[in-house]
C-alpha cells in the first residue's frame, strides 16, 4: 500500500514540475520566436515606397525614420532587400544597401522559393519575407535566428538537467514525508500479527475448555454460547492476519506457474452442494486452459470469498453465475448473485474493513466485514482491480481484472 502511495505522489510531483518546467521552455523559447516574427511581419506590412524622379523606388519605414530639416527624411536600413518583379513574375532589379553581400544568385533563388512558397509572409533562410503587389520585402533576422538557437539549446539542456535533478529532490522529499506513515503501517500490520499470536493460545485454551467441560457436564446453552463466540473470535483473529500479510507484498512470495481454469473449479466445486440446500442454483462457465504465474492458494480464497458472500447475501431461489474467461490480454472472473445487492454509495464502502452492509444479518451469519478487503487486498498484489455492478435489492457482480501476465 504505501508503495502504490509512493508512486501516486511521485507521478503527480513529477506532473507538476514537467508543466512547470514545460511552460518556462514555451516562454523563453516558442513566445520570443512568436514574437520576431509579428514584430518581422508589423515592420515589413508598414514599409512604404515612393517614386521618384529617376523612377528607382527608396524604402521607407515608420520605424526608421529621421528627419533632417523640415521637410526631408533619411531612411537608415541593415541588410534589407527589395526586389521588383513584373506582371509575369521576372525579376526587374532589387535594392539592398550592401550589394556585396547578395549576388545575384541569391535573389534569383529567393525569388524562386518564394513564388514556390505561394505565400504571402514567411522566411528564407535567415530573412523574413513579405511578398506584395509585385514586390518582395526582405528583412535580415540572422541575429534573431542565432540567439533563438543558442537559447534553444541552453534552455533544453538547463530543462532535462532541471528535471533530473528535481526528479531526485521531489524522490528524497516523498521519501522523508512518508517515512512516518509507513512506519505507522509497518507498526500496526506488526501490532496485528503480533496480537493474532497472542491471540491464538488464549483463545485455543478457552475452546479446549469448554470442550473438556461439556464432556463433563452435558450440553447446555451457555456453554454453547461460549463456543460459539470462541469460534468466531478464532475466525476473526485469522482474518485480520491474513489481511495484515496481503499487505505486506513481501509475504507474497509463491510465484508459480498454474492452471487459473482448474483453481477456480476446484474451488467452486464445496459451493454446489451449499447451493444445492440453499435452493439456489450455481452456473459456472470457465475458460479452459488459462494460465497464470502466483499462487494459487490466494486465487483459491478469492473464490471462496466471494461465492461465501453470494450464498450468504442471495436470496432462496436464486441464482449464482460464476464466469472466467481472457480477454485484452486480462483474466476477467465475474461473479454474480441475485439478491441483496448494495447502494451506489455503498460501492466502494464494502471494501473498507470491518464494513458491512446489514450488521444484524452479518453477526448472525458470522461475519465480521472483512472478506471483501481481503479479496481487494490479494487482487491489488496481482496489479488487478475490482469492479462492482449492482441493483440494490435485486443483483450484485464482481468483476475481478488480473493481467494475465503478472509482473515478477
Amino acid at each position: 500500500m504505501i508503495n502504490q502511495l509512493r508512486k501516486k505522489m511521485m507521478m503527480l510531483f513529477m506532473s507538476i514540475i514537467s508543466l512547470v518546467i514545460v511552460g518556462i521552455f514555451i516562454a523563453t523559447n516558442v513566445i520570443p520566436a512568436f514574437q520576431y516574427r509579428e514584430e518581422a511581419k508589423s515592420y515589413l506590412t508598414k514599409a512604404i515606397f515612393i517614386d521618384e524622379a529617376n523612377n528607382r523606388m527608396t524604402p521607407r519605414s515608420h520605424t526608421s525614420v529621421q528627419k533632417i530639416g523640415e521637410n526631408q527624411n533619411l531612411f537608415v536600413f541593415s541588410n534589407t532587400i527589395e526586389i521588383y518583379l513584373d506582371e509575369g513574375n521576372r525579376m526587374i532589379y532589387y535594392l539592398c544597401d550592401r550589394s556585396d553581400l547578395f549576388p545575384e544568385q541569391f535573389i534569383s533563388n529567393t525569388v524562386n522559393y518564394v513564388l514556390s512558397q505561394n505565400k504571402e509572409f514567411g522566411t528564407y533562410q535567415s530573412y523574413y519575407y513579405l511578398y506584395k503587389n509585385n514586390r518582395i520585402y526582405m528583412l535580415d533576422n540572422t541575429m534573431n535566428f542565432e540567439v533563438a538557437r543558442n537559447t534553444l539549446f541552453y534552455s533544453f539542456i538547463s530543462c532535462i538537467l532541471a528535471w533530473i535533478v528535481l526528479y531526485f529532490l521531489s524522490k528524497f522529499t516523498i521519501q522523508r514525508l512518508l517515512k512516518p506513515v509507513e512506519e505507522s503501517i509497518q507498526n500496526q500490520q506488526r501490532f496485528i500479527s503480533d496480537a493474532g499470536h497472542e491471540l491464538k493460545t488464549p483463545i485455543s485454551v478457552i475452546s479446549t475448555n469448554a470442550s473438556v467441560l461439556e464432556n463433563e457436564i452435558g450440553r447446555n446453552k451457555w456453554l454453547s454460547y461460549i463456543v460459539k463466540e470462541t469460534e468466531q473470535m478464532e475466525y476473526l483473529v485469522k482474518e485480520l492476519m491474513t489481511l495484515s500479510q496481503m499487505e505486506d507484498n513481501s509475504k507474497l512470495e509463491i510465484r508459480e506457474s498454474f492452471d487459473v481454469s482448474k483453481c477456480i473449479l476446484k474451488a467452486c466445486l464445496p459451493f454446489e452442494s451449499l447451493a444445492f440446500e440453499s435452493n439456489m442454483k450455481l452456473d459456472m462457465q470457465i475458460q479452459e486452459n488459462i494460465q497464470f504465474i502466483g499462487d494459487s492458494n490466494k486465487f483459491n480464497q478469492l473464490v471462496t470469498i466471494f461465492l461465501s458472500n453470494a450464498l450468504k447475501y442471495g436470496k432462496e431461489q436464486g441464482e449464482i453465475r460464476i464466469k472466467l474467461y481472457e480477454q485484452n490480454k486480462k483474466i476477467i472472473l465475474s461473479i454474480y448473485n441475485t439478491g441483496q445487492g448494495v447502494s451506489e454509495e455503498e460501492k466502494t464502502k464494502i471494501f473498507e474493513r470491518f464494513y458491512r452492509v446489514d450488521k444484524a444479518r452479518s453477526r448472525k451469519e458470522g461475519s465480521h466485514g472483512l472478506g471483501l478487503s481481503i479479496a481487494q487486498a490479494i487482487v491489488k498484489s496481482y496489479h488487478g482491480q475490482i469492479l462492482v455492478n449492482t441493483k440494490e435489492n435485486e443483483w450484485i457482480e464482481f468483476i475481478i481484472q488480473i493481467p494475465a501476465k503478472e509482473k515478477m
